[in-house]
């Protein structure tokens, strides 16, 4: 089954190194035993891909499989940069150190906070 093939070149692939620190799951994307293998590779490439080249430039793993599951489950995430970067994008307005609140910048971000203070859970 091409499915297989699939499966054994991520186990093999960057996507799927389990040593490597991983920020914290905002999606989950979980893909039906018989996906076209395109289908997953567009998608994944989508994830991944520099903007440039009509990505999002995030971060995507894969789950290891469950014994008697042959779905493919994959977890995307953002480094905390992106999620500022695309705070900024969404025009998140956030308190600054002085109280005032405004529109968020990646420029200014040291007059916001600390970087992992800046975002809400419910933001990210």
């Amino acid at each position: 089954m091409a499915l297989d093939g699939l499966r054994k070149r991520l186990n093999n692939s960057s996507i799927s190194k389990q040593d490597d620190y991983f920020p914290s799951t905002y999606i989950v994307l979980q893909f039906a035993n018989n996906v076209h293998i395109e289908a997953v590779q567009w998608i994944i490439f989508k994830i991944e891909s520099e903007r440039k080249d009509g990505g999002a430039e995030l971060l995507i793993r894969k789950q290891p499989e469950i014994p008697g599951d042959k779905s493919l489950i994959f977890h995307v995430s953002a480094t905390n940069q992106k999620l500022l970067e695309l705070a900024e994008e969404q025009s998140i307005r956030k308190k600054d150190l002085k109280g005032s609140l405004r529109d968020f910048t990646v420029v200014e971000q040291s007059e916001f906070g600390g970087v992992s203070d800046i975002l809400s859970t419910a933001e990210k």
